[in-house]
């Protein structure tokens, strides 16, 4: 993971590029809807978040985040409820995937972003 702190002076900068960092990482998962945002990222060491928007048929907004907490011999989610939930095989299985995946591909966006 690049510490982005490294390369930008303010927080307004920071925050520009974690909202860039999430729009890439939601996209780690195949073509987003039209009409959805889909974000991934890493929010700090021990967090991840999923965040997803979109309106249903009946244009009703829907909005989904959960939280991914690293703990020292699991995974656990939350919806922002303080409700923790063990993730299954499965599920801990993409995760590690997505988590890989998304080390492997955004710290280059970053350092072409920096560097543009």
């Amino acid at each position: 993971m690049v510490k982005l702190t490294n390369f930008f002076n303010s927080k307004s900068q920071y925050y520009k590029i974690i909202e860039y960092e999430s729009n890439i990482g939601g996209q780690l998962f195949g073509p987003i809807p039209t009409g959805h945002k889909r974000q991934f990222f890493c929010f700090n060491p021990y967090t991840w978040v999923w965040h997803e928007e979109w309106k249903d048929s009946s244009k009703i907004n829907h909005l989904q985040t959960t939280y991914y907490h690293i703990r020292a011999n699991t995974v656990v989610k939350s919806f922002g409820d303080q409700v923790y939930h063990v993730l299954d095989d499965q599920e801990y299985q993409n995760f590690i995937q997505a988590t890989k995946l998304y080390c492997r591909i955004i710290p280059s966006k970053i350092s072409q972003l920096a560097v543009s």
